[in-house]
């Protein structure tokens, strides 16, 4: 323990000069009349220990800390206060026995430390004398009104005092700190939820939109897969189907049927020979011979007339049967060779809507390349009366989003001028004007005229060359094209098949015209040969029963004749029919290639594609399900295969972030309810501390008994409580004037027995007490004396009768003035 030697005073306040006061024992007192200056005393000890509040020190300003002059001494430029313990115990971290601490301020409010003549900081000396629990508003330093202020104070404000020697400030600093942390993480804790919020929407939309995406990648992958099994499917009954079709043509070719019909040809010339000689042996045997004959040979011409009518109708109705199936074929070629779009106008059936250029023009087979690069993509524009049609029609396709065509409005389309190009005509190599050479319904001239109206069709590039290049636009016969700009285009061209099967169906139209043509004369030959029959018959007499065997015999040949023309006439139908299944098997050959080279290029995008095992059928309906399940789907955001994973990267990494926050404000909250855990223990381990001691306290000076309670809670109010001798207990507010003091002397006492300090200083706690009282007061100080040293002021005779050493101070002239008597023991 260690305890105050002396303090020196210098410029302080009522004291001027140097003034040096020792403290020899543990019981000393200053003594000397109000205003005399001896608190100032106590105020520098307050001073020198480091108080920073000139109100706690009565003074306005730190300035004022400082001697501010008289009639007869000039101010002091300072004031300095030094103290000096004892540290014969070593409580201080010196191998000194003593050591000073002195602080100076000067009249600009600077303040000086020292530590043993070494400059230092205020928290440097506060460090230094925390371990001998001095502080400078410690509990051990009571001053004026302080007794007074405890009996005044409120109950809450009394739990205070316990609050503060308990050290629960550290505690409320910690939980406060760690309230704040906890402020702090909440709040961004809180805004990190608000992002994590809008992440996780993000991350959920991305997460749907990746799904769809994935399954969008699947479902395409297996449309893939589906097409390319199809194709391959195609592919191999394209393949099949025209090796069937050539095996049937060979079949066809082999002949058997011209066999049959040249077997049945000798039949009936042998047929014919044996009626002739029977014709003969009538005719020798008859009278008029000429007449018979000329009946015969009526006959023979009418059955040939009719037979031919017969056969010629048949060949009409299978001409009829091929052009119809030309023309099918035909047109489905030309819906191959145009946009869905034109497909959907021209099946739409509006009137006004004409057709295709290509559908409305014939073009011999010479010129059908030049005219198909001349028309260039005009080809398939459709022709329609008026702008009215057209716009209604580009309204369809724009409404159901359909595609584009191109029309050509009669009541609009200009024909182009071909006058200049007449000058031509005559030119070695010119074929000829272009719309010259495409037959075509004159009301659609303006339309053809404004498509090839200004182009010349030549038979190579040379003659173009030759007639000038620029002069016109020339097309060449194998497709190359000179534009009037002078632009050339060329190589080899591919054919759209836009006027191809034209001929053949021109044929066999011309062929139909040239059998009803045939068929008409027979039947104008018949009916002449008729009436000259009618005529004979009329001569003809009847002949003898031999004549009559002849003829039931040539009857019977003529019977048999009639059933071999008539399985003649099957068998050559039949040819006929094979040979217009042989023209139909190579139009189907032909269509079968042409899908066969289309087939080859499409499985060539699927060549490395695995393939199903299963049915055309079956893959037109899985290609047409997968297709409907994509149509589903909607819009595909494919970005989202990739934003989703980088998206899930930085979710992550927030919500990790939150988790985190989340577990340091867990352990924030542990460290706060072990804050409150702590403070509690040890407030109620203090109050309990004082609690006792105050009882102690309260028995030695008042030989009765007090206790301390609380009214409620950790944080409610403190009950003092206490009674002399035979009384109740009672609250200290209830008390008189006398026992309040004593019992809050007792309580103050307490504290300080808890919590033990080297020294007392105590400040007239006397004044309001009196003679026996102060004798209590004086005996229980005597008597904590012997462990602690007291320091008090007093102008009590009774106290300074009982002190060990007594220094009076004086005022004289504003000054002042220290006398120091050592009592005897």
């Amino acid at each position: 323990m260690t305890r105050i030697e002396k303090i020196e005073i210098q410029g302080f306040k009522s004291f001027p000069k140097k003034t040096f006061l020792s403290f020899p024992s543990n019981f000393s007192v200053v003594c000397g009349p109000n205003g005399s200056g001896k608190s100032n005393i106590l105020d520098a000890l307050c001073f020198v220990l480091g108080r920073t509040s000139a109100k706690s020190l009565r003074a306005d300003r730190m300035l004022e800390m400082i001697f501010h002059g008289t009639k007869k001494r000039s101010p002091s430029d300072f004031a300095k206060i030094t103290l000096w313990f004892d540290n014969a115990a070593k409580v201080f971290p010196f191998e000194d026995d003593k050591i000073s601490i002195s602080r100076r301020i000067n009249k600009k409010g600077i303040s000086i430390y020292k530590l043993n003549g070494r400059t230092v900081t205020r928290e440097t000396v506060q460090e230094i004398l925390r371990p001998a629990l001095i502080k400078p508003d410690g509990h051990n330093i009571i001053l004026q009104g302080d007794v007074t202020e405890v009996i005044e104070m409120s109950p809450i404000e009394r739990r205070e005092i316990i609050d503060d020697i308990s050290g629960l400030r550290e505690f409320d600093e910690k939980r406060n700190k760690a309230q704040r942390e906890l402020l702090t993480v909440e709040e961004r804790i809180k805004e990190s939820h608000i992002i994590l919020n809008e992440k996780r929407a993000n991350l959920e939309r991305l997460e749907d939109e990746k799904k769809s995406a994935e399954k969008y990648q699947k479902l395409t992958a297996d449309l893939d897969k589906s097409r390319a099994s199809l194709a391959k499917v195609k592919l191999e009954s394209a393949e099949k189907s025209i090796k069937r079709l050539d095996d049937k043509i060979e079949k066809i070719k082999s002949g058997e049927i011209d066999k049959e019909l040249e077997k049945i040809d000798n039949e009936l010339d042998n047929i014919e020979n044996k009626k002739n000689k029977i014709a003969k042996r009538l005719f020798d045997r008859t009278k008029d011979i000429a007449i018979i004959k000329e009946v015969e040979r009526i006959k023979a011409e009418i059955r040939r007339k009719k037979d031919k009518i017969e056969m010629n109708k048949s060949q009409i109705g299978r001409t009829n049967d091929i052009i119809k199936r030309l023309e099918f074929l035909k047109q489905k070629e030309l819906e191959g060779s145009v946009s869905k779009a034109v497909k959907d106008v021209l099946s739409l059936g509006w009137t006004g809507v004409y057709g295709t250029m290509a559908s409305l023009s014939r073009v011999s087979k010479k010129h059908e390349k030049a005219i198909e690069v001349a028309a260039g993509p005009h080809l398939n524009d459709i022709i329609v009366s008026d702008k009215d049609v057209a716009i209604e029609c580009v309204r369809y396709l724009k409404k159901n989003r359909i595609g584009r065509a191109r029309f050509l409005p009669l009541d609009k389309i200009k024909p182009k001028d071909s006058k200049k190009l007449k000058k031509f005509a005559f030119e070695d190599g010119v074929v000829g004007i272009a719309l010259d050479l495409i037959e075509f319904d004159n009301k659609y001239y303006n339309a053809f005229s404004f498509v090839f109206g200004n182009t010349l069709i030549v038979d190579d590039i040379s003659t173009a060359k030759r007639l000038g290049i620029g002069n016109a636009r020339f097309v060449t016969l194998d497709g190359d094209l000179i534009e009037k700009s002078g632009a050339i285009i060329g190589g080899y061209y591919t054919r759209k098949k836009a006027f191809i099967g034209r001929e053949e169906i021109e044929k066999y139209s011309s062929h139909k015209i040239q059998l009803q043509k045939e068929i008409e004369e027979s039947e104008n030959e018949i009916i002449k040969l008729e009436k000259e029959l009618e005529q004979f018959t009329t001569k003809e007499k009847t002949e003898s029963k031999e004549l009559i065997e002849m003829q039931k015999e040539r009857g019977k040949l003529e019977e048999r004749f009639e059933s071999l023309t008539n399985k003649r006439k099957r068998l050559f139908e039949e040819k006929m029919s094979y040979q217009e299944q042989i023209n139909n098997l190579r139009i189907r050959k032909a269509r079968f290639e042409a899908e066969l080279e289309n087939l080859k290029l499409e499985f060539e995008n699927y060549k490395k594609t695995e393939t199903y095992q299963i049915s055309a059928r079956a893959l037109e309906i899985k290609i047409k399900e997968t297709m409907d399940k994509i149509n589903v789907l909607g819009a595909i955001n494919m970005k989202a295969l990739e934003e989703y994973g980088e998206q899930k990267i930085v979710y992550d990494e927030l919500k990790e972030k939150v988790d985190k926050l989340t577990e340091e404000r867990n352990k924030i909250l542990e460290v706060i309810a072990d804050i409150e855990g702590k403070r509690k223990e040890v407030f109620m381990k203090t109050l309990e501390g004082v609690r006792e001691e105050f009882k102690i306290v309260f028995k030695d000076l008042m030989k009765g008994e007090a206790d301390l309670r609380l009214l409620g809670g950790l944080d409610s109010g403190l009950l003092i409580e206490a009674s002399t001798k035979g009384k109740k207990l009672m609250n200290i507010d209830a008390m008189s004037g006398g026992e309040k003091t004593l019992t809050a002397l007792a309580f103050l006492f307490a504290i300080q027995r808890f919590r033990p300090a080297p020294f007392y200083v105590l400040d007239e706690i006397d004044a309001a007490l009196d003679r026996p009282n102060t004798k209590k007061t004086v005996e229980l100080i005597k008597k904590y004396s012997t462990n602690s040293q007291f320091i008090v002021i007093t102008h009590n005779e009774a106290t300074i009768q009982e002190a060990d050493c007594v220094y009076g101070v004086s005022m004289e002239e504003g000054e002042s003035k220290l006398v120091g008597i050592r009592m005897p023991s």
